[in-house]
């Protein structure tokens, strides 16, 4: 009997262990959200479009976003090194939910996006729009394309059909230039 209380004791304390370890994992972390909550820091995120860049190259950007309530429309702004570069107007898709827009940018550069839900309203009312969501994006430099002063990438080489011409080829290409060059030159 004396080993049934010890083991019943045990299985006791692991399951107050587990409970406050529960415990203090849902205080740590807060409540569970949707996935895409977690772009914002306002309680009211629900209401701010949450805004992700799907897509980043030294010379576009592509962003989407998402919110739970219905819009019209959309504003976008695009802000590069604290420079506004304008307010788009942008339709909603066929959720009225989400939205996605594309931008051409500079190499190397900082950029911050900007979406804001809209709700047209008949005139002469103005229309009723929505707190900013935002997020902020570093475009990558350029490729290094330059080879050095009159040279080819790795696996490239001259055309030369004739001496100057320097254009980067494979080498096949090249060989099939060159005998094209002396099948002119015979005729």
């Amino acid at each position: 009997m004396a080993g049934d209380s010890r083991l019943t004791g045990v299985v006791w304390a692991s399951k107050v262990l587990v409970a406050v370890g529960l415990l203090a994992a849902s205080l740590a972390f807060g409540p569970t959200r949707p996935a895409h909550a977690a772009c914002g820091d306002s309680g009211d995120i629900w209401n701010t479009p949450c805004v992700t860049a799907t897509s980043v190259t030294p010379s576009h950007i592509t962003v989407n976003w998402e919110t739970r309530n219905k819009f019209d429309f959309w504003h976008v702004r695009c802000c590069r090194d604290s420079l506004d570069d304008g307010q788009y107007r942008v339709n909603t898709d066929s959720s009225r939910r989400a939205g996605q827009w594309g931008v051409d940018t500079g190499p190397d550069s900082d950029y911050v996006i900007k979406v804001q839900g809209c709700i047209e309203l008949a005139p002469p009312s103005t229309d009723s729009c929505d707190e900013w969501g935002e997020v902020r994006v570093h475009t990558p430099g350029a490729p290094d394309l330059y080879y050095g002063p009159d040279t080819c990438p790795q696996g490239l080489v001259w055309r030369e059909t004739v001496p100057a011409d320097h254009v980067c080829v494979t080498p096949e290409e090249r060989a099939k230039a060159q005998a094209e060059s002396k099948q002119q030159d015979i005729r």
